[in-house]
């Protein structure tokens, strides 16, 4: 594929104002930014989880006790589904040749990061093949109660489900998907206008806007320059999730409490060294 560029050279102009693309929005679609490679759309299905994750989350703490309980009972169902796709994002930054070649030697990382999320989330099956406990209040209490378990079954299990932990779950997931946000393998574009045209969002805050000359050749038309990022948006987001779950915490409780920008040449991925002192002290409390 060959590439050419303007005629009139390096010509740069301000972009109009976009958010990221929601799947329950009903207009506006037009100016969106959309995921325009693997690693994007798999961080977007983890941000949809996020977003129903606020709407349960939101204003449960005037709730009355029974009723925060059955909103816990609903919120299971979107925290694993977050969980199995901050996996599957793991999954495509360690075997996806095109996500790998963009952080080349913080791929180690990937797979610690793999091990804290499943050390500490219970997910996916333990050593009896059986389901860990996130997972198993999820397949058989969340969205419906399973024919398999009994009433009295059944109010065990959910008697089981505590809100500091599952607050800490949403935590860890919180941390980990955290530091994949960092990683500069996301790819984003949005609609055109001119049926020759595309635009894409490569390197942050460049969004090219390219011709299609034929099957064999490109030329770019011009860039505009992003007023803000999709993953500065995905950021208020993610606070917002966490400001209105402090209800699910007991005084002391560990939690994510601040936010802090990453020292100058630290490490991009801080969750594995500040969740692993956080988590143990609280299994050893």
């Amino acid at each position: 594929m060959k590439i050419v560029g303007s005629s009139q050279g390096p010509v740069f102009y301000a972009d109009i104002e976009r958010a990221l693309t929601d799947a329950v929005k009903t207009d506006g679609a037009e100016h969106d930014w959309f995921p325009a490679n693997q690693a994007a759309e798999k961080l977007c299905r983890c941000v949809e989880c996020f977003r129903d994750l606020l709407t349960l989350l939101k204003d449960a703490h005037h709730l009355k006790e029974s009723d925060k309980r059955r909103r816990l009972k609903t919120l299971v169902t979107q925290l694993h589904s977050l969980a199995i796709g901050i996996l599957d994002l793991l999954k495509d930054c360690e075997s996806n040749p095109d996500t790998a070649k963009k952080i080349q030697k913080e791929t180690k990382l990937v797979s610690r990061l793999r091990k804290l999320l499943l050390t500490h989330v219970p997910i996916g099956k333990d050593e009896d093949g059986k389901d860990r406990l996130l997972s198993k209040l999820r397949h058989t209490t969340s969205a419906h109660i399973d024919k398999s378990l009994s009433a009295d079954d059944a109010r065990h299990l959910i008697a089981n489900l505590k809100s500091h932990e599952v607050g800490l779950w949403l935590h860890i997931c919180i941390a980990v998907f955290s530091d994949l946000l960092k990683l500069p393998i996301y790819f984003w574009n949005c609609k055109s206008e001119k049926s020759d045209v595309f635009h894409i969002m490569m390197c942050e805050p460049c969004l090219i806007s390219i011709r299609i000359i034929d099957e064999e050749s490109l030329e770019i038309v011009d860039t505009h320059i992003a007023k803000s990022s999709p993953r500065n948006e995905i950021g208020e987001i993610i606070f917002s999730v966490i400001e209105q779950s402090r209800w699910m915490f007991r005084p002391g409780d560990k939690q994510i409490r601040s936010i802090s920008y990453d020292e100058k040449g630290a490490s991009w991925a801080q969750s594995l060294k500040n969740l692993q002192e956080e988590v143990k002290n609280v299994e050893t409390r």
